[in-house]
């Protein structure tokens, strides 16, 4: 079994620093395995830490750059036991920060409600290594989700998964985000169909998008050139409905650990604007995580 390799300890400053309210939309935290056991399926081990030496680190990055909100997602190596994040979020408090959770397609209607009380805003679909929660399975339970409060987090690989899930995608009664760009590969899966069904539905205000995860599609620090027209293509599209994350501590990622202050100078490079910097980085989320409403 791999196991991942730890974060970047420096992150470097940011060239602009982030507004108040600031929000990372997308990171996840582990702990010692005697207390949050791994499952059996995953694909690789976290580097090692207990929970505590993860919330410490992720509140010292947070601190570096100048975020003050944050989003944690449960990983896959947990299965659909979110009690990782939960107890995190506890740890971090609600004021500020939230959580994604991973559940099944027989999740109960109580079990949502608790997840909710307990920070969770929504729940993940894996379309890329695996999951135990199917599109199918997540529009059974969309009217269920949205009177609970919460959304649909999708990941998928765009070149392969699109555009074929794209109408069921559309047709969900419930907010759904995209993550890590749609892991548009290349300029030519960006131009093409899966790059026009993302930004046609986008701009239709369908659906939302993280600006996370660029080192995972061009891995070519500290800029990741290959996504900065993308990037510029679904702000226009829609800067109402982007939000922008870390995806730290950066598992499954093969190449250069990137720096987490990079990734933050790479959106105001692509950016370059005050003003969707702040709707990218303060109200979107705000609105989308329901910041300032526990």
């Amino acid at each position: 079994m791999d196991q991942a390799r730890p974060p970047d300890p420096d992150p470097k400053p940011p060239i602009r620093r982030p507004p108040p309210g600031a929000c990372d939309c997308h990171a996840h935290v582990f702990g010692a395995p005697d207390h949050y056991p791994l499952d059996a399926g995953r694909n690789e081990d976290p580097a090692p830490g207990t929970l505590e030496d993860y919330v410490t680190r992720y509140r010292r990055m947070h601190a570096a750059l100048g975020i003050e909100r944050g989003v944690l997602v449960t990983s896959n190596a947990y299965g659909n036991d979110n009690a990782s994040t939960t107890d995190a979020l506890g740890a971090l408090g609600l004021e500020r920060y939230r959580g994604i959770a991973l559940v099944g397609t027989d999740v109960r209607r109580e079990t949502l409600e608790e997840l909710h009380r307990s920070g969770f805003r929504g729940v993940r679909i894996n379309m890329v290594t695996r999951g135990r929660l199917t599109l199918d399975g997540a529009a059974a339970m969309a009217g269920m989700l949205t009177e609970i409060g919460m959304h649909l987090q999708i990941y998928l690989r765009g070149a392969s998964a699109l555009p074929a899930p794209a109408p069921a995608i559309a047709a969900l009664p419930i907010p759904v985000v995209i993550d890590h760009l749609g892991l548009m590969a290349d300029a030519a899966t960006q131009a093409g169909e899966p790059g026009q069904s993302l930004t046609r539905f986008l701009g239709a205000g369908r659906i939302w998008i993280k600006l996370s995860g660029a080192y995972r599609i061009g891995d070519d620090p500290p800029h990741y050139r290959a996504t900065a027209s993308w990037v510029r293509a679904l702000v226009v599209a829609n800067p109402d409905q982007v939000i922008w994350g870390t995806d730290w501590p950066h598992v499954r990622h093969a190449g250069a650990m990137p720096n987490d202050g990079d990734l933050l100078n790479k959106l105001w490079l692509d950016v370059d604007d005050d003003e969707n910097y702040r709707r990218i980085l303060v109200d979107n989320p705000a609105r989308l995580y329901g910041f300032g409403h526990s």
